[in-house]
């Protein structure tokens, strides 16, 4: 018997049967609703498999994903409700982020809040930048300050560490960077400082 395409979904109902992308069943077989939607689904998924946490899950039929309605993935001119639907259903990867319980150590220096910081390329060093318009390198293996820029006059908004040689041309001039930190403020300036040579600035902008 075939459904008719002009009669309320609502009102129609279906045998399904779920199974994992393994091929896996899960459960027996389910009269389902044609508007039944995708968090029903899932509902019905975790309960299956008697999952406490909800597990979000992407369900599909015949190859085709079910992205708002069980009707809407399906064609209502052919399908015989006599027949058993099968419902794919895929779980989703699920990331969660955890708080930061517990800190290593603190390292005082700056006289204003931290904005930028960055780690050298060989881990070792960490450089930030702070409110209070310097430029501290500390010892990551110590955890100790190392060396203390100045001549900002604004916030340092941000800061890389370059290893390797760089010509580089951005509106303001030029300038060739060698074992250097570079630092950056709200008003454009550019310090270059060096932490080979015990972090004298080498040029401002």
């Amino acid at each position: 018997m075939e459904v008719d395409s002009d009669d309320t979904i609502t009102t129609k109902r279906i045998l399904t049967r779920f199974k994992s992308d393994n091929g896996e069943v899960a459960g027996d077989l389910l009269d389902l609703p044609l508007n039944v939607n995708t968090e029903h689904l899932s509902l019905i998924v975790n309960s299956l498999l008697q999952q406490e946490e909800g597990t979000p899950y992407l369900f599909f039929v015949n190859e085709q994903e079910i992205t708002k309605s069980l009707a809407d993935a399906l064609n209502l001119d052919t399908i015989n409700t006599e027949e058993v639907v099968d419902i794919v259903y895929q779980r989703q990867a699920l990331f969660q982020v955890r708080p930061v319980t517990r800190c290593t150590s603190s390292m005082p220096g700056h006289a204003e809040a931290v904005i930028s910081v960055k780690f050298s390329p060989d881990g070792r060093s960490l450089a930030s930048g702070s409110g209070d318009t310097t430029v501290r390198f500390w010892d990551v293996d110590t955890q100790t300050p190392q060396f203390k820029c100045e001549g900002h006059k604004h916030w340092v908004l941000c800061i890389d560490i370059l290893y390797d040689f760089i010509l580089q041309v951005i509106n303001i001039g030029f300038c060739a960077l060698h074992g250097l930190l570079t630092a950056n403020t709200l008003y454009q300036d550019v310090r270059m400082d060096s932490f080979m040579h015990g972090m004298q600035p080498l040029g401002n902008k």
